[in-house]
């Protein structure tokens, strides 16, 4: 299992917003919209992989999560 998500600069804070279905779900099932990164490391603690996309590095890759 894999989820992605989108990291994002919000109001001086970062926000993780959910790209695929898989996080949409935890998402929902969270009662939020967006992920900080203690929620990524509850979910990352459960064994589900999760790939950061950082918008503005070269080719917009995916990185793995080092939360």
């Amino acid at each position: 299992m894999i989820i992605q998500v989108e990291q994002r600069h919000v109001y001086g804070s970062i926000k993780y917003y959910p790209l695929n279905e898989l996080a949409s779900r935890f998402a929902a099932l969270m009662k939020q919209k967006t992920f900080d990164a203690q929620n990524l490391a509850d979910i990352r603690r459960m064994g589900v992989q999760i790939d950061v996309w950082v918008p503005g590095y070269m080719n917009d890759y995916l990185a793995q999560a080092r939360i």
